[in-house]
């Protein structure tokens, strides 16, 4: 589908980069109406000095009732949800990059990290979030080591969303009911706070319960039932005016039979002969995983801010996060699965994080300086395990215990330290920055002996990478009401643990010239240059009293050279004609390689209307992406298009304000073109590691509705409609995963 809108008018826009922008501080009119608007995207205070930046507070989160994360922030231009809708089955791209090391997700501060072939990275309930900030590239130093797309940071409910003046104990009761998959969810908070108001407590539990969801034709998308439960535990004590502790602990459970791939679709279904050979519960669970996983973060901060100190602005964070996930399948099983985590899986992604920064203000001439100099220490662990039944007799393989091959064990650290001066002279904001990363990679080796050979490359040493990171941004403030912007940067990411050390098994009788069976110790740093123009307008006042508009828009150019990818079809410069592996000479081939490099462009129009009664927002995000040549066959002559690039995306809101009833209606829809563009157009030997399937466009439309009733204090009712007109279609991000149908949703809420 062919989204009309002018080519013409929008490379004018682009090009002289003139992005509209409302940031005018909110009186407290200005506040009731923001608590009337739950749709519209809203950007900080800040925004001027930190372009890029989408913000989903609470309204805008509730107000969707969304399933998953992911799910939650897709309505964000630029910001696409990739997978299918089981639970677990969820990524996010922004901006045409997908993978785990370039999306930077936090839970309060925690780092998240989980990844895993075919499986989701997002396991944050929704019902927990008070609000998420997306900042998209790479252009702060406070994010080092990768993160190119941008960073996620979710923020949990705190106790002072619950707690009116004078309030010392309060809570929440919380029930919800989707009709696509009967979903039932139940959530309920207690909040205390003392006598003297510095210390508070929240305490928050949710549960899913829901059936499989359904395509818009009415059949299932089966084993794709939830059960989910999650826990929150957040304590805030402010010692003095000038000290401030906080402490969070996050923890959800999800368990069931399921694919082993959550991110699919389609399930194959059973044969009749194994029907009558297990029976229809057998012979159905033959095909799937009794996945366990639990997913826990930790965080605890401190903030001293000394009034009338303009040196001091300190902020300390120790952050722990864990996800596991572990797979059984059915006793009767009798395929190998060596490719897919054996018979069983042990599965855990750790990060350990400590964060210390302090940012000082002071005056030099006429210019005001903002210094932020920091301290970072991580550390990444992964763990992994599995058992391959079939390999019980083999010490070649530890009796069929050992770590996969596709799924290495082993630790990264990351010491860090950045430095910011943002300058702020008459009516420009100039911002320069450096950050210096060192990273240590540390391989486990495996327990199996068939993956421990030295002669075949099988090398767990330990491997170091270091560099700077550079930051620049200008702001100029034309006048009231135009602000023009531009922000460069250049930044790196060490290869992960799996890149690093995946390896492969090469029998005595397999030609060595063509193997790929090493440890790719060989790496290079992965850089990146990435440039964004744009500006800011301000009107306020337009069209009558307290409305705002807001007219955004942004260009992005990003740069990309030695990208980390898998080494698959040409294996060396010997072949480049690709013709015939045979003619590589006899040598050691990592399993990961550097590809020569890669250009994602793109742009986003953004505009925002709110008043007391009227609001509205039209979006539109357009993101092309082409490597120097093909993944397949680096020493090519032909570019070919990056598969994960999304189509182009264009929203459209429209609702309405009766503040005397405290209610809320309006109308959301999502117009989402074709997606056609292949890397088997430049390379047509690419296969499926290395494309899409193409999909074609569609569009969405969604009703929403929120009332307070103004006789029962606390209550609320929201009723979302999505895909009203149960429209059939597949995201292309998805891998042909279908869309769900119909979905009302409505949920009742009382704050006591």
């Amino acid at each position: 589908m062919n989204i009309l809108i002018n080519k013409r008018i929008f490379l004018l826009v682009t090009l002289v980069g003139i992005q509209l922008n409302v940031t005018a501080k909110q009186n407290s009119s200005n506040s009731n109406r923001e608590e009337l608007l739950p749709i519209i995207v809203n950007t900080d205070e800040d925004s001027n000095k930190l372009p890029g930046r989408s913000v989903l507070k609470q309204k805008n989160i509730e107000q969707q009732q969304a399933d998953n994360a992911a799910n939650l922030i897709n309505i964000l231009p630029g910001v696409n949800m990739a997978g299918g809708f089981r639970p677990g089955g969820q990524t996010l791209n922004i901006n045409g990059m997908g993978d785990a090391e370039d999306v930077r997700v936090q839970l309060d501060g925690a780092t998240k990290s989980f990844e895993k072939y075919q499986q989701g990275s997002i396991f944050i309930e929704p019902e927990l979030l008070r609000k998420v900030t997306v900042d998209k590239g790479n252009y702060s130093p406070q994010y080092g080591n990768g993160g190119f797309a941008g960073t996620v940071k979710f923020e949990t409910r705190d106790a002072r969303d619950f707690l009116q003046e004078n309030q010392k104990i309060g809570g929440l009761l919380k029930y919800g009911n989707n009709s696509n998959n009967n979903q039932k969810t139940y959530s309920t908070a207690l909040v205390l706070q003392n006598e003297q108001k510095n210390i508070d407590l929240l305490l928050f539990g949710s549960v899913r319960n829901a059936g499989d969801y359904k395509r818009p034709d009415n059949s299932k998308i089966l084993f794709s039932k939830n059960n989910q439960k999650t826990g929150l535990i957040k304590v805030n004590w402010q010692i003095t005016p000038e000290h401030l502790l906080t402490l969070s602990s996050v923890y959800g459970i999800h368990k069931g039979w399921e694919p082993w791939a959550a991110k699919r679709d389609v399930t194959s279904r059973p044969t009749e002969k194994e029907i009558k050979d297990y029976g229809i519960d057998v012979a159905w669970k033959r095909k799937l995983v009794y996945r366990d996983q639990k997913d826990e973060s930790y965080s605890l901060k401190y903030r001293y801010l000394p009034e009338n100190n303009k040196w001091i602005n300190l902020s300390v964070q120790l952050s722990y996060s864990k996800t596991e996930q572990n797979d059984t399948r059915h006793e009767k099983v009798t395929s190998s699965f060596l490719g897919t985590l054996g018979n069983k899986s042990w599965i855990t992604y750790s990060d350990l994080t400590f964060d210390i920064s302090n940012t000082s203000t002071l005056n030099i001439g006429r210019a005001e300086h903002e210094l932020l100099f920091g301290l970072q220490w991580l550390k990444n662990t992964r763990n992994t395990l599995m058992y391959h039944k079939m390999k019980m007799n083999d010490k070649n393989y530890n009796y069929g215990y050992f770590q996969p091959y596709y799924m290495p064990s082993g630790r990264q650290y990351t010491q860090a330290f950045y430095l910011q001066d943002q300058i702020t002279w008459k009516n420009i904001i100039f911002s320069t920055g450096v950050r210096y990363d060192h990273i240590n990679n540390i391989g486990q080796k495996n327990f199996a002996p068939r993956y421990n050979d030295i002669s075949l490359g099988h090398n767990y040493s330990q491997k170091n990478y270091n560099g700077w990171s550079y930051y620049l941004g200008l702001n100029y403030n034309v006048n009231h009401y135009l602000s023009l912007f531009t922000n460069f940067s250049r930044t790196w990411r060490a290869p992960v643990i799996d890149e690093q050390y995946e390896t492969q098994f090469l029998s005595k009788t397999q030609d060595r010239r063509v193997s790929v069976s090493a440890t790719s110790l060989n790496l290079e740093k992965e850089m990146i240059n990435q440039t964004r123009v744009g500006g800011i307008i301000t009107l306020n006042h337009l069209f009558q009293e307290n409305d705002a508009f807001q007219f955004r828009t942004t260009y992005f150019y990003h740069r990309g050279k030695n990208e980390i990818f898998k080494t698959r079809g040409v294996n060396c410069v010997d072949n480049a004609a690709d013709t015939n592996n045979d003619v590589c000479p006899k040598k050691i081939i990592g399993n990961y390689r550097n590809l020569p490099g890669y250009v994602i462009q793109g742009a986003e129009l953004e505009a925002y209307y709110q008043s007391t009664y009227l609001f509205g927002e039209l979006t539109y995000s357009y993101v092309k992406g082409k490597r120097d040549t093909s993944p397949r066959n680096p020493w090519g002559k032909t570019s070919t298009w990056i598969a994960e690039i999304p189509p182009r995306k264009a929203t459209a809101t429209l609702g309405f304000n009766v503040p005397k009833y405290y209610l809320t209606v309006g109308w959301r829809a999502e117009f989402v073109r074709r997606q056609d563009r292949s890397p088997s157009s430049g390379d047509p030997k690419a296969s499926y590691y290395l494309s899409l399937p193409a999909s074609r466009g569609y569009s969405l439309h969604n009703l929403f509705l929120s009332w307070s009733p103004a006789k029962i204090k606390g209550m609320n009712i929201k009723i979302t409609v999505d895909n009203l007109f149960n429209r059939a279609y597949n995201p292309y991000l998805g891998e042909l995963a279908s869309g769900t149908g119909r979905n009302i949703k409505f949920s009742l809420s009382q704050k006591f």
